[in-house]
């Protein structure tokens, strides 16, 4: 599996030093940006897949830039990072799509559980994709081979169907290949 690469965005450059530091040596490819408007440049290149995001920035707050971040790429995984936590800002991140929410001083052995986590979800979901278009193109009604006119007419229903979120039931003699 890649490892996935992953933003940090913290406006405090030791915090930020650390945290890169380690991650870099779990093997990830670490961006760093030191406030919001510089993490979102980074993220339009689309190369991160994971941000550590603190929760006060010196551009811009980082629910504001989860926000932002959310409409780029709605799968951009966002884990909230702060020092003065609340419950409210809490939910509002966790509402507005962060993955988690963390306090500092962080447990740096909960944040990479943590990430390990993200990045197993992430892989899934990507594998999942190219498994559903690797299905998608083996199954064409292209490959069917018949020469009636019915069957043109079966193929294309199949294809309208196969479409909606709809349950049908096929029916037919044993044996002619219903399945």
């Amino acid at each position: 599996m890649d490892r996935v690469g992953i933003l940090v965005v913290e406006d405090e450059e030791s915090q930020r030093s650390l945290l890169a530091g380690l991650l870099k040596n779990e093997g990830y490819t670490v961006g760093e940006a030191g406030d919001g408007a510089s993490a979102f440049e980074l993220l339009q290149k689309g190369i991160f897949e994971i941000v550590l995001l603190d929760y006060r920035l010196p551009d811009m707050d980082g629910l504001t830039l989860l926000k932002k971040i959310k409409e780029l790429n709605p799968a951009t995984e966002v884990v909230m990072i702060t020092a003065f936590g609340s419950i409210e800002n809490a939910v509002g991140a966790l509402k507005a799509g962060a993955s988690e929410y963390l306090t500092k001083p962080i447990d740096l052995d909960d944040l990479l559980f943590k990430l390990r986590k993200i990045e197993e979800k992430t892989y899934l979901i990507r594998e999942n994709m190219v498994l559903r278009e690797t299905l998608r193109d083996r199954f064409k009604s292209e490959e069917f081979v018949y020469q009636s006119e019915k069957m043109h007419e079966v193929s294309s229903l199949v294809v309208r169907i196969a479409k909606t979120d709809s349950t049908c039931i096929i029916t037919g003699e044993s044996g002619v290949g219903k399945e």
